[in-house]
């Protein structure tokens, strides 16, 4: 009987012993404190960081720790125990992924963006004009008379006009020439499944429309910005024409002449819509836009659907960006947007009364059944900027 209890007593420690040596579970570390993003400037040449309390390990485990960069055409990098040194290649942007180890199979990895830019002061000219040139010359001191004609037959209007327009301007008399144009447009315009650029990434691309005294609607400046290292213009920044009223010589219209002598409209044109009896009481068509849609100056019902409400100024739906752009003075233009390109502005919906090319649907003295039309406002893009319809290829700038 002795042996038997000696031989339980065994097997109960043998069991305890294999319990202690069966393996614990293990934890794998985690990130404690995330890894922000980094911004250098160019010529930086390394720079470290502490990783030390970037992870932690339930299990005190010592971690080893790695890295890696995503694009090392623009740093590389090396870890030496809790030291992360990052070294500069060249501009750009990289991802830098640390990853710790606990040595027992278990890992956890963090990221963050390192971007190198060259952030030196900003040399271009950001200034704005906008004053305006005085209107004292007439079409009859250039022995001219505007001209306009209009008809529609099978769906098509078909304007014909030279261009001269017929109220004062600021462009002297003896450089401006009549322009003979014909102009083509649907008379039953409908919306397109997306909205069409007056200016695209490469060059102007249309004239937006025909005034009803004939003189064309051309908000478009052709000042792209110009590469000073290499001449190339880029189309992706406009100067905007009646924030630089000092290069675009803009008149009292906000117009001036192309260098073939024929007048157009960059803006808010003043004494055209002087000269029709626009007063801020009723809704007044000045012009049809290439898409076929009827273009108002300034005011509409406030209740686009009922033509017996109140008549007021509608707002566009643009503000200037916040911050700077990304340029870098070279390319592409840097320093604050202030309103100097056409770039600087963007569209936020419902910010106005206006979509983004500056219209709306609703009823018109004209179009008494509702028609989409556009209109042009005070403050930008005055005349609108891209097409809710699908533009006339005789609207085309170069055709």
């Amino acid at each position: 009987m002795m042996g038997f209890l000696i031989a339980i007593a065994c097997l109960s420690a043998c069991n305890k012993n294999e319990e202690n040596l069966a393996p614990q579970e293990n934890n794998a570390p985690t990130v404690a404190n995330s890894l922000p993003d980094l911004s250098l400037n160019k010529g930086f040449g390394t720079q470290t960081v502490d990783l030390a309390n970037v992870f932690t390990d339930a299990d005190q485990h010592s971690l080893t720790l790695t890295a890696i960069s995503s694009n090392t055409a623009t740093v590389t990098i090396s870890v030496s125990n809790t030291t992360l040194t990052i070294t500069e290649v060249a501009e750009g942007n990289s991802v830098i992924t640390v990853t710790a180890d606990d040595g027992n199979g278990g890992t956890v990895s963090d990221n963050f963006n390192c971007v190198v830019s060259d952030n030196t002061a900003c040399s271009v000219d950001n200034t704005i004009t906008t004053s305006l040139s005085e209107c004292r010359f007439t079409a009859q001191q250039a022995n001219l008379t505007a001209s306009y004609s209009e008809t529609v037959a099978n769906n098509v209007r078909t304007i014909v006009t030279n261009n001269v327009p017929n109220h004062t301007f600021g462009s002297p008399p003896d450089k401006i020439m009549a322009v003979q144009s014909t102009w083509t447009m649907t008379s039953v315009p409908a919306k397109a499944s997306q909205v069409t650029p007056v200016i695209s990434s490469t060059r102007l691309e249309y004239v937006v429309g025909v005034a009803l005294n004939g003189v064309k609607m051309d908000p478009g400046a052709n000042f792209p910005y110009e590469n000073t290292s290499t001449g190339e213009m880029n189309y992706e920044w406009v100067l905007e024409a009646t924030t630089n009223t000092t290069t675009t010589t803009l008149d009292c219209n906000q117009a001036h002449l192309q260098p073939d002598g024929g007048y157009h409209y960059h803006g808010d044109f003043k004494t055209y819509a002087d000269a029709l009896g626009v007063d801020g009481t009723k809704m007044v068509q000045v012009g049809w836009a290439a898409d076929g849609f009827p273009i108002y100056y300034k005011y509409a019902y406030t209740d686009a659907s009922n033509a017996g409400s109140a008549v007021k100024e509608m707002t566009s739906s643009y503000q200037i960006k916040s911050g700077d752009r990304p340029g870098d003075g070279i390319s592409a233009p840097c320093g604050a947007y202030n309103g100097k390109y056409e770039a600087d502005f963007e569209y936020v919906a419902g910010k106005g009364d206006l979509d983004e090319c500056n219209g709306r649907f609703g009823v018109t003295p004209e179009f008494p059944g509702g028609t989409y039309y556009y209109v042009i406002t005070t403050d930008y893009p005055i005349i609108p900027r891209c097409f809710s319809g699908t533009p006339d290829a005789s609207f085309k700038i170069g055709r």
